[in-house]
């Protein structure tokens, strides 16, 4: 039987979201090792004030950094002590402006699986979606003031939302998933039955590769 257009579609933004996350991932690690480098690398601290034994009326010794305290980053912070929360310890750049998260990402996405799993706490909702959580915590705040879902503390754990859609975000997905299917419809005109098949394997293959290498780097940590 051949595989469905909207079956195709759906395995490509599986691959689509295992290699952000891998991308993520590898942006952490270089974060860290970044981190730890300049640590070593780091100066002895330099106490504050004048010199002991210099003149009278020298100028004090004003501290290392930008103007927020970043030992070592420009005005916005940078691996050690950033302040835009991009990156382990901030957005890894120690000058020019932060760039902000944005909150357009797979609105539709988010839905849709939410119909799926509804109630899902925040942070499993951004590993599925292979996004930050700060990115996906702005898309959420534009879901949920247009009325699509709603966001409830955990009764057994203060610390984690849970995601739940309304029956404004059902009819929504509704609507994204006819939209969608069109599109694959769109998309896999081009292709034979083999040629979809074809293509189905590859990337069920790829995602299954993606998925036991990143369990295989967990249970290495």
């Amino acid at each position: 039987m051949t595989i469905a257009n909207e079956d195709l579609l759906m395995e490509m933004q599986r691959v689509g979201s295992l290699m952000r996350r891998a991308r993520h991932r590898k942006m952490h690690e270089h974060f860290m090792k970044k981190a730890t480098q300049m640590d070593e690398a780091a100066p002895e601290a330099v106490p504050e004030g004048a010199p002991e034994g210099a003149p009278e009326g020298m100028p004090p010794i004003p501290p290392l950094g930008g103007p927020h305290g970043a030992p070592f980053g420009g005005p916005h912070g940078g691996p050690h002590g950033g302040r835009c929360g991009h990156g382990p310890h901030g957005h890894g750049h120690g000058h020019g402006k932060c760039r902000k998260g944005h909150g357009k990402f797979g609105q539709a996405r988010i839905l849709a699986l939410l119909q799926v799993q509804d109630g899902m706490s925040q942070k499993d909702l951004a590993f599925l979606l292979g996004i930050r959580p700060q990115s996906l915590t702005l898309a959420l705040e534009k879901l949920e003031a247009e009325g699509f879902i709603e966001r409830r503390q955990d009764e057994d754990d203060k610390r984690t939302r849970r995601v739940f859609i309304t029956e404004a975000g059902k009819a929504k997905a509704n609507e994204a998933a006819e939209e969608r299917a069109a599109r694959a419809d769109e998309v896999f005109a081009v292709l034979s039955d083999e040629e979809k098949d074809q293509l189905g394997a590859i990337l069920s293959k790829l995602a299954t590769s993606m998925e036991e290498n990143m369990e295989e780097k967990q249970h290495a940590e």
